[in-house]
C-alpha cells in the first residue's frame, strides 16, 4: 500500500489553452484536475457528469414505465409501449453517462 510520503510531487507546465482544457474536462468529469491526470495515467476514462436534472428525469421515466407494465397487464399495447420506453431509457442513460472521448 502506498504511503503518504512515498508520494513524488511532480510539476507540469502548460499553456493557458491546455489549462483551461484541463479544468473544463476535470470539471465535467467531477474531479480534481490533480485526480484527473492521474486517472489518465491509470487507464481510467473518466465520464462527464450527466446535468443535474438528469436523474430525476430518468426516475420520471422508470415511473412512466411502471405505470405501462401495470396497464399492460390488461391491454398488451401498454406492454409493447412499456418495452419500447424501456429502450428508449437504457440508449438515453448510455448517450448521457457513457464516456466521453478526450479531444
Amino acid at each position: 500500500m502506498e504511503k503518504e510520503n512515498d508520494k513524488i510531487k511532480f510539476t507540469l507546465r502548460m499553456n493557458e489553452k491546455q489549462k483551461r482544457k484541463l479544468a473544463r474536462l476535470a470539471e465535467r468529469a467531477g474531479v480534481s484536475q490533480a485526480r484527473y491526470l492521474l486517472g489518465l495515467l491509470d487507464g481510467v476514462s473518466f465520464q462527464p457528469r450527466p446535468p443535474r436534472d438528469f436523474w430525476d428525469l430518468m426516475k420520471e421515466l422508470y415511473s412512466l414505465h411502471k405505470l405501462l407494465v401495470q396497464f399492460g397487464q390488461t391491454e398488451p399495447i401498454f406492454l409493447r409501449a412499456a418495452n419500447a420506453l424501456e429502450l428508449f431509457t437504457e440508449r438515453f442513460q448510455k448517450a448521457m453517462t457513457e464516456p466521453e472521448e478526450v479531444t
